[in-house]
């Protein structure tokens, strides 16, 4: 069973889940970082070779979403057979509401989401308190800067590794929360590409494969 863990984020109440994505209550809002469609080859703990599409419903029946929101890229599948289950799988939960924050412009990207009902932003997308971005940035600037918005990147892929750790050993996907910004693992295929270390006043949920361990 996944234990997600709650949190209070500028006074919203937040889930963070295991699963790799985050539940904002207020909103009946998933917020997905990261998305895949096919078959992945899932971190050591879970199931190997799950589809995102499986995954995402689960996350969305769990916490009664009635709204997705992906943020990154949306990168189409080499095989059209996942594609199409994605297409028929959204002619089932028309009332759904899905929301894309892209990266980049894409022309097919946009003409696939729009012809699926995906309303599409790019670069980012306030929704107060929460600013969602797409896109890398500078979390120094943004902290600099005083920005009224918390800042939550799905580009990034954050990942935590021990300094005692093998140079082999993989980093450990996690949610990672300053006061300022967050950032939030891949939903689909987290690697750790962007390492991150906890300091004052950060908080580092490492996700396993049904739970969530707080790094102090």
């Amino acid at each position: 069973m996944i234990e997600p863990v709650h949190l209070l984020i500028r006074s919203q109440p937040c889930w963070l889940s295991p699963a790799r994505c985050l539940f904002w209550e207020n909103k009946k809002t998933l917020v997905v970082g990261g998305f895949q469609l096919g078959r992945i080859s899932e971190p050591t703990g879970e199931p190997a070779h799950r589809s995102s599409l499986d995954r995402l419903q689960e996350q969305i029946l769990s916490f009664k979403a009635e709204r997705v929101l992906f943020l990154g890229s949306f990168p189409l599948p080499e095989n059209n057979l996942y594609l199409e289950a994605f297409t028929q799988w959204r002619k089932r939960y028309p009332a759904l509401t899905l929301t894309a924050v892209l990266s980049q412009e894409s022309p097919v990207a946009e003409s696939l989401l729009s012809s699926l009902g995906i309303s599409r932003h790019i670069g980012q997308l306030t929704e107060a308190p929460f600013v969602w971005t797409a896109n890398r940035f500078a979390h120094e600037e943004w902290e600099q800067n005083r920005q009224s918005g918390y800042l939550i990147s799905g580009y990034q892929d954050p990942g935590y590794k021990s300094y005692d750790a093998p140079r082999q050993a993989t980093a450990r996907p996690t949610f990672f929360l300053t006061p300022d910004h967050a950032l939030l693992p891949a939903f689909s295929k987290p690697r750790g590409t962007d390492r991150v270390r906890t300091g004052k006043d950060h908080l580092l949920w490492l996700c396993e494969a049904h739970r969530l361990e707080r790094k102090a």
